[in-house]
């Protein structure tokens, strides 16, 4: 029999993001002995609130009831910015220490800080293979960050990514071609509520009837996300149908606390009024899914965003802003409708299009589940990262 593959995953926070979410959707699915997964997280929470805690704990939950280990590598309060040089080189020393006693095959660092940490440490530990995950170049904008970055990917047998376009990205911006570069697209499980249409209204607070069609954005609020084009949309699909609700649905960290209030104040400034909801729900984000009729996502910076996966698996007929990742998921016609980012009269043109055709809009829903069904399981995630870690650890033999 075959021995498992022992890969040690290293994040810098275990919260509910993209990353983070794939992360663990890999872990879930990898096939029973044949991967032990440990996940190393260098930070820990940062100055959050009641429910930022309430996540955490979630997903630390999760790997607990799934039976995969969890090592927190803080020693201290202070994170992020705050956390001293002397701190990180005892990280170093304690990763590097774990990688030889647990004899970790596989290094999977996770973008920026991770990376910087753990491949050192794994080359101190001979660890056989190292690879990167990675979605965006600006994460290593230069000067310093720029030379860390290049330096780094020396040392890394394959960088992987979600979206082609990314994988492009990065292969203008490195030095050399030393890196593999690997495509594995996400894969989630499909969102399912419990709840039926007219309760997850309820229950996110959307104060409106059974014949209205809600249009629903449903994202982290930061400003890559573009909300702003999402409510400027609203209010001119309003101006041709006044019936319409919008929902502006996502999670607030506090350090997006001031871009949050300039959309509050954006949305008294255009008079949307009671026709838009912003929406921060505790529940689980498929209830989401299942109180809006059309979704949107409209960010102008993104590799393969998860929350476009989500409303696939929906069923959802949506507008997506078509950028290089996101035209790897949607095709026009087809599974969505693209805009260009920024493109607010282009975004309520769609909204209104889909409102008035159901037929179109049904269509749209179906195609986008059925292609969800086939490309973006869990399952095919995971033995795509096994198979990769089994090939290059032959080739290192």
């Amino acid at each position: 029999m075959t021995a498992p593959v022992r890969v040690a995953s290293v994040a810098r926070l275990l919260h509910i993001a993209g990353d983070e979410n794939r992360l663990m959707q890999t872990v879930l699915a990898s096939p029973a002995g044949e991967v032990e997964h440990t996940v190393f997280i260098l930070d820990p929470p940062e100055e959050m609130t009641e429910r930022e805690r309430l996540r955490w704990a979630d997903m630390t939950d999760v790997y607990d009831r799934n039976g995969t280990e969890v090592v927190h590598l803080a020693e201290s309060s202070a994170s992020g910015p705050a956390r001293t040089a002397a701190d990180r080189a005892r990280q170093v020393g304690r990763l590097a220490a774990e990688f030889r006693r647990r004899r970790i095959d596989v290094l999977d660092a996770r973008m920026g800080v991770p990376l910087a940490m753990a491949l050192p440490a794994a080359k101190a530990a001979r660890v056989p293979v190292a690879t990167l995950t990675a979605y965006y170049t600006s994460n290593y904008d230069p000067p310093v960050r720029h030379l860390v970055g290049q330096a780094c990917l020396l040392g890394v047998d394959a960088l992987i990514s979600d979206a082609q376009a990314t994988l492009d990205d990065f292969d203008r911006w490195r030095w050399t071609g030393r890196s593999e570069l690997v495509l594995i697209p996400n894969g989630i499980q499909p969102v399912m509520s419990t709840l039926d249409r007219s309760e997850a209204r309820a229950a996110l607070g959307l104060d409106v009837g059974p014949d209205v069609t809600v249009i629903g954005q449903v994202s982290r609020v930061m400003p890559r996300k573009a909300f702003d084009v999402f409510l400027r949309a609203a209010r001119l699909a309003l101006d041709t149908e006044p019936e319409l609700h919008f929902a502006a649905i996502g999670f607030v960290s506090e350090n997006e606390r001031p871009h949050f209030e300039e959309l509050q104040r954006l949305r008294d400034q255009l008079g949307l009024g009671d026709r838009l909801t912003f929406v921060s729900y505790p529940g689980p984000v498929a209830d989401a899914y299942r109180a809006i009729d059309v979704f949107a996502h409209l960010s102008h910076a993104d590799s393969s965003p998860f929350a476009i996966h989500e409303g696939m698996s929906a069923g959802k007929p949506s507008v997506i802003s078509a950028l290089p990742g996101n035209r790897e998921l949607v095709t026009e016609g087809e599974t969505g409708l693209l805009v260009p980012p920024g493109d607010a009269e282009a975004t309520a043109e769609a909204f209104l299009h889909l409102v008035k055709d159901t037929a179109l809009a049904a269509s749209l829903g179906a195609g986008a589940r059925a292609r969800f069904n086939r490309r973006h399981q869990p399952e095919v995630m995971a033995r795509s990262h096994l198979d990769l870690y089994r090939r290059l650890l032959t080739a290192r033999a």
